[in-house]
């Protein structure tokens, strides 16, 4: 998922898509699309530092 936000301009400024659209296109609440992302970015942030 963390690809698809990518590719869908999620992490663009601005956004080119909303985490609710993004959510709905998982058929998953934005709130557990959004946990999946952070943990997600917390273990590329691990790799990044060594962790």
């Amino acid at each position: 998922m963390l690809e698809t936000a990518y590719e869908r301009g999620y992490f663009d400024d601005p956004r080119a898509v909303t985490l609710q659209e993004l959510a709905a296109s998982a058929d998953v609440s934005s709130s557990a699309l959004g946990r999946r992302i952070r943990r997600a970015l917390k273990r590329l942030v691990e790799k990044a530092l060594g962790h």
